[in-house]
């Protein structure tokens, strides 16, 4: 599945299952958004690897993000 596809899937399913507000499915998106920003290569979810999330997260680190911040946009 495309990266942008399952993105909007997720959206739908945190205001339709999970009832969640505009803003907080915002902050949600805005964090994927952050994240597939540091990986422009990869369309496709299965592209994904673990080793691809422990890279973003020492970034984030690395950028002086917090490790609570760090943490909230791989969670998303």
């Amino acid at each position: 599945m495309e990266l942008i596809d399952a993105i909007e899937t997720f959206k739908q399913h945190l205001l339709a299952e999970k009832g969640l507000s505009i803003l907080t499915v915002g902050s949600y998106l805005e964090d994927l958004k952050i994240f597939m920003s540091y990986f422009p290569q990869i369309k496709e979810v299965e592209d994904l690897e673990p080793e691809d999330i422990n890279s973003f997260l020492k970034y984030e680190m690395n950028s002086g993000k917090s490790i609570t911040t760090a943490l909230r946009r791989i969670s998303s």
